[in-house]
């Protein structure tokens, strides 16, 4: 979800992930954004909210995030 947008910045946050869909406890997020038609960029956090920022304005961008975790056996 976003929640925040200025011309340059993007703030996103997320929800939890459900128990039932987790491999472990979750230790952090991959945000993995990408300009339209360009590279994109990837980020590692531990909180549930991420600010993209210098981003180029009336520009369309694609944001992806994962939950990672330490696989517990």
């Amino acid at each position: 979800m976003i929640t925040s947008v200025t011309s340059r910045n993007v703030t996103v946050t997320w929800n939890t992930i459900e128990c039932i869909q987790r491999n472990g406890e979750i230790t952090g997020y991959v945000v993995q954004y990408q300009e339209e038609g360009g590279a994109s960029v990837t980020n590692t956090v531990d909180v549930r909210t991420f600010e993209a920022t210098e981003l180029r304005p009336f520009t369309n961008y694609t944001f992806r995030v994962a939950g990672v975790n330490e696989d517990v056996n």
